[in-house]
């Protein structure tokens, strides 16, 4: 989709903020102010303050960002990693916020056994990763070490 900077729109055109917002066009949604450019690919007009606002608090803006952060956040005090066993004998050390469904999807591909769970987030996956690098087959596929297989063990031991 094409940017439509340097698009001015006829005179009298009021500002349309209330077409970037959730709000709908009533007294106390409505902008005063004159429209200038149009920011964006999409050819609302807008004054400059609010022109301003879009760039900063849009797509790729500030507000996005915040939201983007606490739904990382959200995610991470629901996430758990999981250790499965595929039937050759490799495990996974995965990530998922959706331990059912996880499940699921794997068994419609492959059968798995689910060997254990523990709470933690991206980084905790990323460290048992690097923890056990030596054992990796491709992946997050690991062969079944006896200190992999005792990590295991003494994680479901501490949930018990």
């Amino acid at each position: 989709m094409a940017w439509n900077r340097g698009l001015v729109f006829p005179e009298g055109t009021r500002c349309q903020w209330y077409r970037v917002t959730k709000y709908r066009p009533n007294d106390a949604a409505q902008c005063p102010k004159p429209a200038g450019r149009a920011v964006g690919p999409l050819p609302i007009p807008l004054c400059d303050y609010h022109r301003a606002k879009a760039q900063t608090t849009g797509r790729n803006g500030e507000a996005r960002q915040r939201w983007r952060e606490s739904r990382r956040k959200e995610a991470e005090q629901h996430s758990v990693v999981y250790f499965v066993r595929r039937g050759d004998g490799a495990i996974k050390i995965g990530l998922t916020t959706n331990l059912t469904q996880r499940m699921d999807a794997f068994n419609h591909v492959h059968p798995v056994t689910l060997l254990g769970t523990m709470p933690g987030h991206r980084e905790v996956e990323r460290s048992l990763h690097a923890r056990f690098a030596a054992h990796r087959l491709h992946g997050e596929w690991f062969t079944a070490s006896p200190d992999l297989l005792a990590f295991i063990a003494e994680q479901q031991n501490r949930a018990a």
